[in-house]
């Protein structure tokens, strides 16, 4: 582990808070003054602008829940998209929820199904979850019940317990069809 990742590592660690982000496994740091950055969001200011997509994730996710920042949806997307560009798969979820809702960027269901996609590819719950909730529906992708119950059966297996209530009735719908 080289010094920048154990910097990075410490820094979340006293900054940032364990409880829930919504669907995301990471959290948005605690509060912070409204105008001037607090040092430790400068510091991952600083990161994300030399490509940490870690620090860009939280750059994100701080902008999506207005912690230590103001909210900002645009801003929001455009760090989640910088950290899922490189990959970052809770990033690339949340950027396709950002797109599926039209937070901070047009509605556009297309572009929600392609980063929930990447997402899911790498075996992200939410992503597959969220992929499989397209197709289920039609949303951005043609409407497919087998891909749906793949991906919420994928999703469901690592313990998404909302994937799991929905295959139930995704298949007794197949069954029925």
């Amino acid at each position: 582990m080289n010094m920048h990742t154990v910097r990075l590592a410490a820094v979340a660690m006293i900054f940032f808070t364990v409880d829930g982000a919504g669907d995301s496994a990471r959290a948005a740091p605690k509060g912070g003054a409204e105008g001037a950055l607090d040092p430790a969001v400068f510091e991952l200011q600083v990161r994300a602008e030399k490509g940490d997509a870690a620090a860009q994730f939280y750059l994100g996710l701080m902008y999506q829940e207005g912690k230590g920042v103001p909210q900002d949806g645009a801003l929001a997307a455009k760090w989640y998209q910088r950290a899922a560009e490189q990959g970052d798969s809770e990033a690339q979820t949340n950027l396709g929820t950002l797109f599926h809702k039209g937070n901070g960027v047009v509605q556009d269901s297309s572009k929600a199904a392609k980063w929930y996609r990447r997402a899911a590819e790498q075996g992200h719950p939410v992503g597959q979850a969220n992929l499989a909730r397209l197709y289920a529906t039609g949303e951005g992708l043609p409407q497919d019940d087998v891909q749906a119950h793949v991906w919420f059966s994928l999703a469901a297996r690592q313990g998404h317990a909302k994937a799991a209530k929905i295959l139930e009735l995704l298949a007794n719908r197949m069954t029925t069809d």
